[in-house]
């Protein structure tokens, strides 16, 4: 399962929550209590057990403390749900090329394309104090070749982490790291969206294509071109199987967007309009094809992120059945 590792962290498969299973383990404790530990099963052997809980540290228990262990399936997550089970999720949507844990901290690697994809999204226990465990974050990535970027993610309300956000914010405060790209994580629950429900029309004169991967045409919409022109960048979109959808208007390409399912969501990313064909109408069909795309795959909610001063997004979203689930921002350490 794991590999030596700058830092000592562990490294995890990109499918590791499809793939690994996840079990319910009572165990013994010295006193001769027993309680409850839930993860994935990093190593099952006569030695004992190794899990990785959701988030924190891995638990290791020895084969004469173990008294009963059962398999489990994936833990719902709703949209009601914690801002770390959400970004968990998404996470396994956009995962990069690359994952480790260090606690229940999830570090991202994708050649430096987007920060999504080559930051440390903290959730939960690092098993480190946390400025210690800052410091390696730093260490491990500049080791990479990369900037080091904290993504930090704010109930709207009150935090439910296990190692409150509000006290990792306050470290890197401390160190230096300042706060960039305030977004907004989007929700929307499928049975509840118009345009997921019919069968959307492109407007007219424009074509619609679907595919498995990020084509040409698709690939020349997103990002001004920059999926193209950067190797990083298909390695980190295919990191997870999704579905590619291009507009194109006498042949051009116009409008783009990627769909991703997990578990029960759908994630919703991409999505772009080219600059002269913005603000009439075409990311509302699109979107809605996607959402009803998503529905009839079988999929209940919906997500997706977009920066907070995107407010016209922000507005169609809105429009569409989304409502905020929760903010995050990125720390990285000052230039």
């Amino acid at each position: 399962m794991s590999a030596p590792t700058p830092g000592g962290l562990l490294a995890l498969p990109a499918d590791f929550w499809e793939t690994t299973p996840r079990w319910s383990l009572r165990r013994r404790l010295a006193d001769g209590s027993q309680t409850d530990v839930v993860g994935h099963v990093l190593r099952s052997d006569s030695t004992g057990v190794v899990l990785l809980p959701p988030a924190g540290p891995a638990a290791v228990v020895a084969a004469g403390d173990v008294v009963a262990r059962r398999v489990i399936p994936p833990r719902p997550v709703r949209p009601a749900s914690s801002p770390e089970a959400l970004e968990e999720l998404a996470a396994r949507g956009w995962p990069g090329t690359q994952l480790y844990r260090l606690g229940g901290w999830l570090l991202r690697v994708g050649g430096g394309w987007t920060k999504r994809a080559n930051s440390c999204l903290v959730v939960g226990d690092p098993g480190l104090p946390v400025e210690a465990a800052i410091e390696l974050v730093a260490e491990v990535y500049a080791g990479w070749g990369l900037p080091p970027v904290l993504q930090l993610a704010h109930a709207v309300g009150a935090g439910s982490s296990v190692v409150s956000v509000e006290s990792v914010e306050s470290a890197a405060a401390g160190l230096g790291w300042e706060p960039v790209d305030p977004t907004l994580f989007l929700v929307a629950d499928l049975r509840q969206v118009p345009s997921a429900g019919g069968a959307p029309e492109a407007p007219d004169g424009v074509e619609i294509a679907w595919a498995g991967e990020p084509d040409g045409p698709w690939a020349g919409v997103v990002r001004g071109g920059d999926v193209a022109r950067q190797p990083a960048a298909v390695p980190v979109l295919t990191s997870a199987p999704a579905t590619y959808v291009t507009a194109l208007e006498a042949g051009e390409p116009v409008a783009a967007g990627r769909l991703v399912r997990t578990d029960d969501w759908a994630g919703l990313s991409c999505l772009e309009v080219v600059p002269h064909r913005r603000r009439q109408g075409l990311g509302e069909a699109v979107t809605g094809l996607l959402l009803q795309r998503a529905r009839s795959s079988g999929a209940r909610f919906a997500y997706l992120q977009v920066e907070a001063a995107n407010t016209a997004a922000v507005e169609l979203y809105r429009r569409l059945g989304f409502t905020v689930q929760h903010t995050y921002h990125y720390r990285r350490p000052p230039a």
